[in-house]
């Protein structure tokens, strides 16, 4: 698995080794910059207890607890259309494309999602795509996941 970074403006490199970055993240069926013509710039998770406070007369309050919420994770990035002659490839539909095959209401699997050494198990629930740089054939999406909570 390769990563793609920036290096100054309108380059990039590639790194093709993993244990060179401060962190990995990788998801079923996204096979990365060379199949989907994107990179990744973001993740955000967002995790929540499932709990209800009860405030009585005398002033006590009890704190009823039921576990935990399903959270958001959001995947965003970059998406880019090819370059070169005869490169016909649009980040922006291989994003797309992944959505449709992902997709909870398609798919109706959880995909696995790996930060680092974390994990998580979500249903891919909604998908954003917009046109950012037109000349510059660039792109942006987020991924929304539903994540299941961690089992205890």
């Amino acid at each position: 698995m390769a990563s793609i970074f920036s290096v100054r403006p309108g380059i990039t490199t590639v790194i093709r080794d993993p244990e060179a970055l401060p962190m990995s993240l990788d998801f079923t069926g996204w096979g990365g910059f060379v199949v989907r013509r994107s990179i990744v710039q973001g993740i955000t998770v967002q995790t929540q207890s499932n709990y209800q406070f009860v405030h009585t007369l005398r002033g006590f309050v009890y704190v009823y607890v039921f576990g935990e919420r399903i959270g958001d994770l959001i995947i965003s990035g970059l998406s880019f259309s090819g370059r070169c002659p005869g490169d016909t490839t649009d980040g922006i539909k291989e994003v797309m494309n992944y959505y449709d095959q992902q997709r909870v209401s398609f798919a109706g699997n959880p995909t696995n999602i790996r930060i680092g050494r974390a994990g998580f198990r979500g249903f891919l629930v909604g998908a954003k795509f917009e046109i950012v740089n037109p000349k510059g054939r660039v792109g942006q999406f987020q991924l929304r996941f539903n994540v299941l909570p961690p089992v205890s």
